[in-house]
């Protein structure tokens, strides 16, 4: 299946409704710069075949060739894909999407998940289905196994010898014990002695200090203990705070001055009567009810003055003259008759006019006639007999006549020869039977000559002169003639409703006229009397009510005002007896009472105020001779007069000195009496000299400082000898040393066990492997081989887990995917991917996206992968190669013509959206492939120089050695093998058949060539006996016996 198109109508990054087309059957080679879509291009064709893997705002369409030739539509909706225009394809399951799509990020990194799901399915299939990783797992043991029984044993043997040492050594301690419990208790009774000395040498300290503290104390002078320490700040405490009260007499006096200007300034020479001013307030507040309904009085007015304007504007057609005592009964019930009759018949008019509209008009009517002369023929035609194709002859007239037949020519051949007139008469009766059935099968003539007149005049035709076309004809020109008369009728009725719509037209007039003579009769607007006689009541009545209204509100706003007088008048003689002036509306009364309550309280206010200044200066007086009292008490406390403050002012000075001193005194003086009590049962230690203490400690000390050393060894020694006794820590650790050694011994056979089973498992894993490759493994390491010219064979990694290695042909040595070049995985993954693709596929060919994939390889390497992807196009598979370097659709192109195939299909997507232009063919031609000179009769000597050939490295791989070193003799052969990028045994031995099978070799030249492999292979390994290999850098890298630095 072939991509042809493809419409991306949203997708991320693109623009909306891109459409691409262009695809070649075979080979195609989008080029673009980075950044054009080339790699979004490639997801959205991949989106049509796995849509559970497209994002659910990508939409596109695309258009898909079969290998039949059909073309199928695509759409992608909301990751679902509807497949039009034949049956949907069969594709692969989503997990072998990255097989068809590679991309160089994909190929430069590690295997993915994609690629070990790979190679574990080939790693089944080539065990025959088993999957040996699993079978050998209860075999592999971790590298450490048994480490930890050998580090018990050796734990167990360890901790034996050191508690049969340690009970050696406890038998000598045990000996020294009874000497040292002895030298233990000499050096407690030393430890006491010294401790009562320390006491007798404390007491006399004791003592003279007490002694110095009482000389101290008594040079202080008498009455310091009357002193509490806080007097001075008592003294001036007490000072500031009556100066607070002076100060505060003279503020109160200051106080009762203000507040008597105060209230001499209100000008009242007592308070108000409350009971007035709330007069007062409700005055003010009626008066300003009064004016709010004054003004709603006048607002009521002038819109009831306005509202009676309006009645009348709408009922005369000039108000300035409007004068309604005409409207008489008697002329309102003429006007009443003038108004219907305009009614009436403006209502018939209306009703004429609506249904002359709902009839509508119509187009020109044709003619009848014509029809009715069709319908008239065709019934005629009709009506005439019709032949009877399946007539046939009557069955009562053959049986008769073949009857007779056969009786007269019986009778006549058996009877009489008169009988054959009866035969006779049978073939009159069958010939005039055939006769009747002939004419009912033939058509009658008048019946032809209506149908030919018919069809000669200028009437509609039937399809066919036969029965059911006339009649359906017949049936469609009646339905037009009964269409054509019912046209006929209706547009004779509008006619008539046209003439009557004229005559009630010129009567409506008529009324108008003598509705206006009556308007203009009685003065009357046109308006008015527009609506008809209900409308024109209606505003006669509004009209009286207006009137009404406007009478009720001019009589309102005059009550109101005599009242507001009123009220006024009453207050301001009040007003005038408290000095207040008179007020000409609430709003003076409210200022009024506001001044009047402003006064009333300002003279309370001031009144209390001159009351409380009063009163504090009474207080105040009170507080000062009060203050006086507790200062003299204060130095009559300290037994000093008022006037001997310097005096109280040196002892302060000095009483923390004195209480120290004190303080001082009396501890010495108690440590005195505790140190006599701990002396009580040795008096004798109590009256000792310091020098005689000293003398006495120094002879005990240094018995007393072995005593901490002398416990220590006693107690450890006990503890040793009660543990020993109580424990049987030998017996255990003689145990422990069997078990460990037991369960080394069971490590050891079952590691020698799972060294058996794995031995043998990977045995039968490799006859497998020799035995039978699949298909998929066989392409893949075909095409890695011819990706590489046979330098590396492409294997699957031996033990647990699946993942493909490269076997190094030359160096004999076997190299993860990490290990590899860039170019080499790449290429490794590809060959893995495209044949695992190719081995699952079960219906259409899918087409392989390359994107960028050969950008980092040699043109070597190039010139291989591509000539393997082209075979694939050549057998009908899409490729289609994205790159954004125009030398890379330039190599494709040489290399299709080196190899005769038909040129790549281009797209240039860069040219599509204008962001490049692609450089000269010229500056991007592939460079050509290295050229291998021919012998040309050159020596082997010197062929082998022309060729660059290394010296042969026996301690090396011998699929390193060159094949120029095996075929010095052949140098044409040499010449034939390295023109086919064999250069190396390792190479070679990878060719199928030895080079026979791609007719590279002759069978006896492969022969040959293994007979000399095998002499090679057989030198080297005796050269090897005896030698060891060279110690290079990687060698020393690869022991781990160097640390990190190698060099």
């Amino acid at each position: 299946m072939r991509l042809r198109w493809i419409l991306l109508e949203r997708l991320p990054g693109l623009p909306r409704d891109w459409r691409v087309e262009g695809f070649g059957p075979g080979l195609t080679v989008l080029v673009g710069p980075n950044g054009v879509g080339k790699s979004s291009l490639a997801r959205a064709a991949s989106f049509f075949l796995w849509p559970e893997t497209a994002p659910a705002e990508v939409e596109a369409a695309g258009g898909w060739e079969t290998s039949g030739g059909g073309i199928l539509r695509a759409e992608l909706r909301r990751r679902a894909v509807a497949w039009s225009g034949g049956e949907p394809p069969v594709l692969p399951e989503a997990r072998l999407a990255p097989c068809y799509r590679f991309g160089v990020a994909d190929l430069i990194r590690d295997a993915g998940p994609t690629d070990g799901e790979i190679a574990r399915e080939i790693r089944v299939r080539l065990a025959g289905g088993i999957d040996f990783p699993a079978v050998t797992a209860p075999f592999r043991l971790s590298a450490r196994f048994g480490s930890r029984e050998v580090r018990r044993l050796a734990e167990a043997r360890r901790t034996h010898a050191r508690i049969l040492q340690e009970f050696r050594q406890l038998a000598a301690r045990e000996d020294r014990l009874a000497g040292a419990r002895r030298e233990l208790e000499e050096a407690r009774r030393a430890k006491r002695e010294l401790e009562l000395l320390a006491r007798a040498r404390a007491l006399a300290e004791a003592r003279a200090a007490e002694q110095e503290a009482a000389a101290e104390l008594a040079s202080f002078p008498d009455g310091m203990d009357l002193l509490v320490g806080d007097e001075a700040e008592r003294l001036a405490e007490l000072r500031r705070r009556r100066q607070e009260v002076l100060r505060a007499h003279e503020e109160a006096d200051r106080r009762g001055s203000r507040a008597r200007d105060r209230r001499n300034a209100t000008g009242l020479s007592s308070p108000l009567d409350e009971g007035a001013l709330a007069r007062l307030r409700r005055r003010a507040d009626e008066a300003a009810d009064l004016e709010r309904r004054l003004a709603e009085a006048r607002r009521e007015r002038q819109q009831a003055d306005d509202a009676f304007g309006r009645a009348l504007d709408r009922l005369v057609s000039d108000p300035e003259r409007a004068d309604l005592s005409w409207l008489t009964p008697e002329a309102m019930a003429e006007l009443e008759k003038v108004v219907g009759r305009l009614e009436e018949r403006r209502a018939r008019r209306a009703a004429v006019a609506r249904e002359l509209e709902n009839l509508g008009g119509d187009d020109e009517i044709p003619p009848a006639e014509p029809l009715r002369r069709a319908a008239s023929e065709l019934r005629r035609w009709l009506s005439l007999p019709e032949p009877d194709p399946s007539a046939r002859p009557p069955r009562s007239w053959l049986g008769a006549g073949i009857a007779l037949i056969l009786a007269g020519a019986a009778a006549g051949l058996l009877v009489h020869p008169a009988a054959w007139a009866a035969a006779g008469a049978g073939a009159v009766l069958l010939v005039g039977a055939f006769r009747r059935a002939a004419r009912a099968r033939r058509e009658d003539p008048a019946r032809g000559r209506l149908g030919r007149d018919y069809a000669a005049a200028p009437l509609p035709q039937p399809e066919e002169w036969s029965r059911p076309q006339v009649e359906k004809l017949l049936t469609e020109i009646e339905d037009r003639l009964a269409g054509i008369l019912a046209r006929q009728q209706l547009e004779e009725r509008r006619r008539g409703l046209r003439r009557d719509l004229e005559a009630i037209e010129q009567e409506v007039r008529e009324a108008e006229e003598e509705r206006a003579k009556w308007c203009d009769r009685l003065g009357l607007s046109e308006d008015a009397v527009a609506g008809g006689l209900i409308d024109l009541q209606h505003r006669l009545v509004a009209y009286r009510q207006a009137e009404e209204r406007l009478e009720a509100a001019k009589s309102e706003v005059r009550e109101l005002e005599k009242e507001r007088e009123k009220l006024l008048r009453s207050a301001g003689a009040w007003l005038h007896e408290v000095g207040e002036t008179a007020a000409e509306d609430a709003a003076g009364l409210e200022a009024a009472h506001e001044s009047l309550a402003r006064r009333n309280q300002e003279f309370a206010a001031a009144c209390a105020e001159e009351n409380e200044a009063r009163s504090a200066l009474a207080a105040a007086l009170d507080r000062i001779r009060e203050l006086d009292r507790e200062i003299e008490r204060l130095f009559d406390r300290a037994g000093l007069e008022p006037e001997e403050e310097p005096e109280l002012v040196r002892r302060l000075e000095r009483l923390e000195d004195w209480r120290r001193a004190r303080r001082i005194a009396e501890e010495r003086a108690s440590v005195v009496r505790a140190r006599t009590d701990d002396l009580a049962d040795r008096p004798d230690l109590a009256d000792l000299e310091p020098a005689g203490i000293e003398q006495r400690s120094a002879e005990l000390r240094a018995r007393a400082e072995r005593l901490v050393e002398l416990q220590a060894e006693v107690a450890g020694i006990e503890h040793d000898l009660d543990r020993e006794r109580r424990g049987c820590r030998l017996e255990e650790a003689g145990a422990e040393v069997e078990a460990a050694r037991a369960a080394a011994l069971a490590a050891f056979e079952q590691a020698l066990l799972a060294e058996a089973g794995r031995f043998l498992l990977e045995e039968v894993e490799a006859e497998f492997e020799q035995s039978g490759v699949p298909s998929v493994l066989r392409r893949a390491r075909e095409w890695f081989g011819r990706f590489t010219d046979q330098r590396w064979e492409l294997r699957l990694q031996r033990g647990e887990g699946a993942a493909f290695v490269a076997w190094d042909r030359e160096g004999e040595r076997e190299h993860g995917l990490a290990e590899l070049s860039d170019g080499t995985r790449m290429q490794l993954l590809l060959a893995a991917r495209t044949a695992f693709a190719l081995e699952h596929e079960a219906g259409e060919p899918l087409p392989f996206f390359l994107d960028e994939a050969l950008s980092t390889t040699d043109p070597q390497r190039f010139r291989r992968v591509a000539e393997a992807l082209l075979e694939l196009a050549a057998a009908g598979r899409q490729v289609v190669y994205l790159t954004a370097q125009p030398a890379d659709l330039e190599a494709w192109r040489q290399v299709c013509a080196e190899r005769g195939a038909e040129p790549p299909a281009v797209i240039d997507l860069g040219a599509a959206r204008g962001l490049a232009v692609a450089a000269p063919a010229a500056a991007l031609a592939l460079p050509p492939a290295p050229e291998i000179p021919a012998p040309d009769g050159r020596g082997a000597a010197e062929y082998g120089a022309a060729l660059g050939v290394p010296a042969p490295d026996l301690s090396g791989p011998v699929g390193a050695l060159d094949l120029f070193h095996l075929l010095r003799d052949r140098l044409d052969l040499v010449h034939r093998l390295a023109v086919a990028g064999i250069r190396t045994l390792g190479q070679w031995r990878a060719l199928p058949g030895g080079g026979t099978g791609g007719g590279l070799l002759e069978p006896d030249e492969a022969s040959s060539l293994a007979a000399r492999a095998a002499v090679a292979e057989a030198v080297a390994e005796a050269w090897r006996i005896g030698r060891g290999r060279p110690v290079d850098r990687a060698a020393l890298a690869a022991s781990r016996a160097c640390g990190s630095f190698v060099d």
